[in-house]
């Protein structure tokens, strides 16, 4: 090989590495370009996730309030509440509303059992006896005992019918009207 040959094939050979390190820089510089727009995207990304991690422990904050306002709640007794109407055409004599703090305490004729008693001498028709549990608790029961103009003795329980619970009773004698109802509502 000649000496022109020898650099004809040198000048080849630095021409094709010169084109190649040109194409790899180009396509360095492509790289670089897409990682750039990744990184900045995944920078956003961080970015938004951490306003809306924010915002989040925000709403945890409200919901862990309102969990612990509504824990309180549930710890505070429920007041319940008695209204009893006299719905009849008579009068009812020695009306009284006993309460006690729980279901099946003490014999219910016992009023000495009760925990809370509110009376009234004569419920006329359409007049009302209302009363509240008070600091009886969540599970208080009441009910009215009433005498008849015949003398008669009887109780009801919320929401149901009269009973007699007296010695003294006369056939034929109808079973007084009386409404009664009751509820809870916190305090």
């Amino acid at each position: 090989m000649t000496f022109f040959g020898a650099a004809l094939l040198t000048a080849i050979t630095t021409a094709v590495l010169a084109v190649g390190a040109i194409f790899t820089a180009v396509f360095a510089v492509r790289a670089f370009r897409v990682q750039s727009r990744q990184l900045d995207l995944q920078q956003q990304q961080l970015k938004d996730q951490r306003e809306d991690s924010a915002k989040q422990a925000k709403v945890l904050e409200l919901q862990a309030a309102g969990l612990h306002e509504s824990l309180r709640e549930a710890r505070e007794p429920a007041e319940i509440f008695a209204h009893v109407k006299n719905i009849s055409e008579q009068p009812l004599y020695d009306v009284t509303l006993q309460w006690w703090p729980e279901p099946g305490l003490g014999p219910l004729d016992d009023e000495k059992e009760c925990a809370k008693v509110k009376s009234a001498v004569q419920l006329i028709p359409g007049e009302d006896l209302s009363d509240t549990s008070g600091t009886l608790g969540p599970y208080a029961c009441w009910s009215v005992i009433f005498r008849d103009r015949t003398g008669v003795c009887w109780r009801v329980h919320p929401n149901e019918r009269p009973r007699i619970v007296g010695e003294k009773w006369f056939p034929g004698t109808s079973t007084p009207a009386v409404a009664s109802g009751g509820g809870s509502r916190r305090v």
